[in-house]
């Protein structure tokens, strides 16, 4: 690893060369006084005074040809607005696929693409989109197109008409909408796709050996003194929502109608700066998170989808790329995770013999919030969080009825802070600040410092972090975690990388952040081979990897070693096949499995997964999956150890407005050998290991039925069954040995759920949404692992239902 390092040390700083990133493409803005009305014609006199361009360049499927129909794109702006037309001529355009769908859905269909890089930062992007359709989508693209965040939505218009000659889009973005670098130009590209032959053009061509969707765009000149109008956004709701919750045995059944409101307000003190606040804010999730097995020692992550936060989370990305630690193990570390503000109380009361909770908060409420965020015109961006949160308490009741209530969440206060500064021509520095602060407890403090360095035109990287945790939970001394990496991100064929990264003991950032585990050191070395640039043979485009993964804790002991590999590919036809894999013949420890108990020595390991993908431009899609594995199988044992799954999901577009999808999982494990319970024996303290056989059922429907571009009806069912059964029980006596012991508890589970949303979402006009919404959850467990799919399924529409009826309104005000 050290040997890796050094080679690539020297390569890259042997290429030390900064040269600019951006195309040498130039585009103009004419300026107008009169307004545009936006409905898909250009036959307007203000457009023939714009200067039109055409030199679009095919990216897909031939890089670098001509493209096989013509687009034209012209470009205008008032004092209140940018304004873009395109024509797009097409040869054949009752060819042209157009579909309907919610807006923020990308579905295979005909569409362009708009790429403003406003600060001209050569990594940060505003990203639109419109299909043939007239549906919009918008987003915010990071770290030079390492992450893309759709959550975030913008108030702008949108208009599209088919014609005899093609089709054509009208845009309008409002200066309001958008954060911009004043008296600077803008980075800008524009993108054509073309559903039924799968082309993509680009004005500013990015080859596909190179990388980063912003730092190579064109220019566009001509936005002289332009300003965003200086106002209050003004966004109020209000949520009538009828909950009915099922009788359990430790819980009531009760009827709760409640009526929330609150308001957001959104100020832009400049061009660049914005500044947020929410009082009362309803963070209630329109779609439920999808339901997981999760048998390990690590917590699941679920992704921000509430609006507050995500507009603007581009400013709070921490550890290049993508703002999640640089991939790998790093993948799912967040230094801030915005769900823990407003989470769930994670306390629970004590409930008395025979008494029952009469209430448990679904949420923490948050009373009220502040945020800032911008950048500056040399460069530094800068975002602030502050959140306050209210003390939640549960009422409980004993045997004789009387209630009382609990505290299960204390008041908390939640604080951000990151700054970033561009240095170079795509590089940064940053660094971020997090305090949470709860009523009776020693706040904790989490400190970073990231960095991420392009050379010789983006082609090489070194990027990593360090971060220190100061909190309770290491009796108030500091800790550190870190990450290192150097490689090749462009280029036509090979790419490499190698990294470095750790957690010292102590290392915890989970008060409002997001990380698995500490106590660790280790790395990747990887080689990465891709052909796409032309295709060969019966290929269109291939890639492979291999990686080589080695880790231990700060004991000196192993606890990961083995080779990853993957490859893909995409043929003439646009079917895709897939093989990924891990494969590592060494015992490595395990020092989480005992939870806290001590090591436990793993058995060797291998599990490979096929796909099969046919062409996403058909009105039936199949994707086909298989895996399998085992454990222990240089082992003379006369236990087999092994796990298969199998995954099928068919996509059916039965009209050009609506789409369903049914995706089917089932996953078998047999005899993995796995850690039961903790016990005390004779004085001492074991662990009881057993060999544990789980299966898991998954069926998951998503549909979308859109009357207009605007209104839409969706529906999202998950029936998830998971059952586990013990048996051959062991007990740990050293980490290497486990020896029979009999063990007469029942450790089996049977866990049945389903979880329904049906909604009705009307964008009345852009920025006011109206919801309807009805959910159903239904939860069962028992102990019975030999009970048979149908009973299981039968017996979770058994299961008392927690039902819901929402009707939220939010209104876009602007003063």
């Amino acid at each position: 690893m050290i040997l890796g390092l050094l080679l690539s040390f020297s390569v890259l700083f042997a290429d030390l060369l900064f040269s600019h990133n951006s195309q040498g493409k130039t585009a103009v803005a004419i300026k107008i006084n009169e307004e545009i009305k936006i409905d898909g014609d250009l036959s307007e006199q203000a457009w023939k005074k714009a200067i039109p361009i055409s030199d679009f360049v095919q990216l897909d499927p031939y890089e670098g040809e001509n493209p096989s129909e013509k687009t034209e794109v012209k470009i205008l702006y008032n004092d209140k607005a940018i304004y873009l037309g395109f024509i797009l001529y097409d040869s054949e355009p009752v060819k042209i696929v157009s579909r309907l769908t919610r807006r923020d859905r990308d579905v295979e269909s005909d569409k362009i693409n708009i790429i403003f890089d406003t600060f001209h930062d050569h990594k940060t992007a505003y990203f639109f989109s419109v299909n043939s359709a007239g549906v919009k989508v918008d987003g915010i693209i990071t770290g030079d197109g390492s992450r893309f965040d759709t959550e975030w939505d913008g108030i702008w218009e949108a208009s599209t008409k088919i014609t005899d000659i093609g089709w054509v889009c009208e845009v309008e973005i409002p200066f309001a909408t958008l954060r911009f670098a004043t008296g600077k130009e803008w980075g800008v590209n524009f993108e054509r796709y073309i559903s039924r032959k799968k082309e993509l053009v680009q004005w500013a061509l990015i080859s596909k050996k190179e990388t980063g969707r912003v730092s190579k765009i064109g220019h566009l000149e001509g936005l002289n003194e332009i300003n965003s109008a200086k106002g209050v956004e003004i966004y109020p709701y209000v949520a009538p929502k009828l909950i009915f919750s099922p009788e359990s045995e430790l819980n009531v059944g009760t009827k709760d109608f409640r009526f929330d409101f609150g308001v957001d307000l959104k100020y832009k003190i400049t061009n660049d700066f914005v500044l947020n606040a929410t009082f009362n804010p309803d963070f209630s999730q329109v779609e439920a998170d999808q339901v997981v097995l999760n048998l390990t020692t690590y917590e699941t992550f679920y992704p921000e989808k509430r609006q507050f936060f995500t507009d603007g989370s581009q400013f709070f990305t921490f550890g290049a790329p993508g703002g999640r630690g640089g991939g790998g193990r790093f993948a799912g570390m967040q230094i801030f995770y915005s769900r823990r503000i407003g989470k769930r109380p994670s306390g629970f009361p004590a409930v008395p013999e025979g008494g029952k909770v009469i209430y448990f908060p679904e949420r923490t409420k948050i009373l009220n919030a502040i945020k800032l965020t911008g950048k500056t015109q040399n460069g530094i961006s800068l975002g602030f969080i502050n959140a306050l949160t209210s003390p939640e308490k549960a009422t409980v009741s004993d045997s004789l009825g009387n209630k009382y209530k609990v505290l299960v969440e204390p008041l908390a206060n939640y604080s951000v802070l990151r700054l970033q500064k561009d240095i170079m021509n795509n590089s940064a520095v940053g660094f971020i600040l997090t305090n949470t602060s709860k009523s009776g407890a020693i706040p904790s403090t989490v400190s970073g410092l990231d960095w991420d360095l392009r050379f010789k035109s983006n082609t090489y990287s070194f990027v990593g972090f360090v971060a220190f945790s100061k909190t309770s939970r290491n009796n108030g001394r500091p800790a550190s975690a870190g990450r290192f990496s150097i490689g090749k991100i462009a280029g036509k064929n090979f790419l490499y990388s190698t990294s470095y990264d750790y957690t010292a003991r102590g290392f915890y950032i989970n008060d409002v952040g997001f990380f698995r585990r500490d106590d660790d050191h280790g790395g990747t070395t990887e080689l990465r081979f891709k052909q796409d640039i032309k295709p060969f043979w019966i290929i269109r485009r291939y890639y492979a990897g291999l990686r080589y993964n080695y880790r231990w804790n700060f004991d000196g002991v192993t606890i990961m070693r083995g080779i990853g590999f993957d490859q893909m590919i995409e043929f003439l036809n646009y079917w895709s096949f897939s093989v990924f894999g891990f494969y590592s013949p060494w015992k490595v420890y395990d020092d989480r499995e005992t939870r806290g108990n001590g090591l436990y020595l793993g058995k060797s390991r291998y599990n490979v997964n096929f796909s099969l993908r046919s062409d996403s431009r058909k009105n039936v899609v199949i994707n086909l999956e298989y895996g399998f594995g085992e454990w222990g199988f240089e082992e003379n044992e006369s236990v087999k150890r092994w796990q298969n799954r199998y995954e099928m999901s068919i996509m059916f577009k039965p009209a050009d407005w609506m789409e369903f999808e049914i995706e089917n999982q089932l996953r078998f494990v047999r005899n993995e050998e796995a850690w039961v319970e903790n016990i005390g024996i004779n004085g001492g303290y074991f662990s009881i290991f057993g060999d544990r056989s789980t299966d898991e059922f998954d069926l998951t429907l998503r549909g979308t039925v859109n009357f207009t571009r605007d209104l839409s009806f969706q529906i999202y069912a998950q029936t998830f069954i998971a059952k586990g059964h013990y048996q051959n029980f062991k007990i740990l006596k050293t980490p290497e040995l486990l020896v029979p012991y009999d063990y007469t508890k029942n450790p089996d589970f049977n866990s049945q759920t389903f979880n329904l949303n049906l909604i009705v979402r009307w964008e009345y006009k852009s920025g006011s949404v109206l919801y309807f919404v009805i959910t159903q959850s239904r939860n069962n467990r028992d102990s019975d692992y030999f009970k048979s799919l149908s009973r299981n399924i039968a017996g979770v529409f058994k299961a008392p239902a927690l039902s819901g009826i929402y009707l939220k309104l939010n209104h876009g005000l602007i003063i």
